[in-house]
């Protein structure tokens, strides 16, 4: 709802307040809450704090995925992180949800200590305390939060890492995710959140074939919505 008319404000009303509430509410997107017979002055602030923000510049979330493995796309989200963190200092993220190659964080030449497997794994992944403990803030104006490698990885569900984005939504301007190849293997809801999703088909004989029978065949079966997204 936001996405579409920035001006919509959302203030949950709750029953009684605690952080496992307080981490739902974020990843629903409200900005504020309340709770039940909050004195009138309290309510004033809390309209107070979300009419400030009225308005303002909703996060953009870009998958960058390649058509094949090895064709770029993770030096292609490199360049682009490394670009808008320049021009939106402390305003980009990138996250690397490719477990197979895992990475993104090497490519930068960034050591990741802890991995977005480990925090999603937490009960309480959500609480922005933890989020920042895995974020790795750069001098080039971008933040990383990185990941393991795991190439025997099936995501059963991602929903996980669909409230994860939602979350960090409220603190960033871009989210750039470094995607596996395309189909972007057990990724089905996070693609459904993202903006675009930029997909680099190389430049070789064979990744210019793939791309003809994808285009050819296999995009005429999926949902305008899902194609509409793409970039090549």
């Amino acid at each position: 709802l936001r996405k579409k008319n920035p001006s919509v404000c959302i203030v949950a009303l709750i029953n009684v307040f605690s952080s496992e509430i307080q981490a739902s509410i974020r990843q629903s997107g409200a900005q504020e809450s309340l709770v039940r017979g909050a004195p009138p002055d309290l309510i004033g602030q809390t309209l107070q704090s979300v009419t400030a923000i009225e308005g303002s510049t909703l996060c953009s979330i870009i998958g960058v995925g390649g058509i094949k493995e090895g064709v770029g796309a993770t030096l292609l989200t490199g360049i682009l992180g490394d670009f808008l963190g320049r021009r939106l200092p402390g305003n980009v993220l990138l996250i690397d949800l490719d477990f197979r190659r895992a990475d993104l964080a090497f490519s930068l030449g960034q050591p990741a200590k802890k991995h977005v497997q480990e925090l999603v794994a937490r009960e309480d992944f959500l609480h922005f305390e933890n989020l920042q403990s895995f974020l790795i803030k750069t001098p080039r104006g971008f933040s990383l939060l990185a990941s393991a490698q795991e190439p025997g990885l099936k995501i059963l569900s991602d929903i996980a890492f669909v409230g994860l984005l939602t979350v960090l939504g409220n603190f960033f301007e871009v989210i750039l995710i470094d995607l596996p190849q395309y189909p972007f293997q057990g990724l089905g809801e996070v693609i459904d959140i993202c903006d675009k999703v930029i997909v680099h088909v190389g430049e070789t004989p064979n990744q210019m074939k793939t791309l003809w029978w994808l285009s050819t065949y296999e995009w005429k079966k999926l949902p305008e919505n899902y194609t509409n997204k793409l970039l090549f």
